[in-house]
């Protein structure tokens, strides 16, 4: 994944049953520190969440953590790269 995409699926896996959740996040961590919060959508695969990438998520290379957050509580931490543009 390279600085600026957009239009990637990030998907989550809770390994929880979601049919009566109604808060669906992922938590981001930026390699800057600074924190964002993704809002997500169930995906049609059983437990996982997803989010569509915009084009202002992924503006600094580096590791991106994230926890997806449900109804209030958060997952486990799991981990991405992103690498400056023409690396």
């Amino acid at each position: 994944i390279y600085e600026g995409a957009q239009n990637i699926e990030l998907i989550v896996d809770t390994e929880s049953d979601l049919s009566s959740a109604s808060v669906l996040e992922i938590h981001v961590l930026k390699p800057d520190g600074e924190e964002a919060i993704w809002p997500a959508a169930k995906h049609s695969d059983y437990g996982c969440i997803s989010y569509l990438i915009q084009s202002d998520d992924l503006l600094i290379p580096g590791i991106y953590k994230f926890q997806a957050f449900v109804d209030g509580n958060l997952g486990e931490t799991d981990c991405f790269q992103v690498y400056e543009k023409y690396s």
